[in-house]
């Protein structure tokens, strides 16, 4: 989290200017915050409910497709 805003600023800042603003980067930090805080919560309560091989491997399902969908995201 330390490094996600001067990361997306770096990196994005000069391909998007217009875009990549300091306010839609201080919101992408609050989002990963809130979506870490939440999933942190989730998979714990997940793994107590199913078992902890079952949560990884819903974990890894997720992430996998989540991962692959990029392509088509951002196409």
């Amino acid at each position: 989290m330390a490094v996600a805003k001067p990361l997306m600023s770096e990196v994005f800042c000069s391909t998007l200017p217009e875009i990549v603003t300091p306010k839609l980067t201080s919101t992408f930090v609050v989002l990963c915050s809130l979506g870490s805080l939440i999933g942190r919560i989730l998979w714990a309560y997940l793994s107590d409910y199913v078992g902890r091989k079952q949560t990884f491997a819903i974990m890894t399902t997720i992430g996998a497709g989540i991962f692959f969908s990029f392509p088509l995201i951002v196409s």
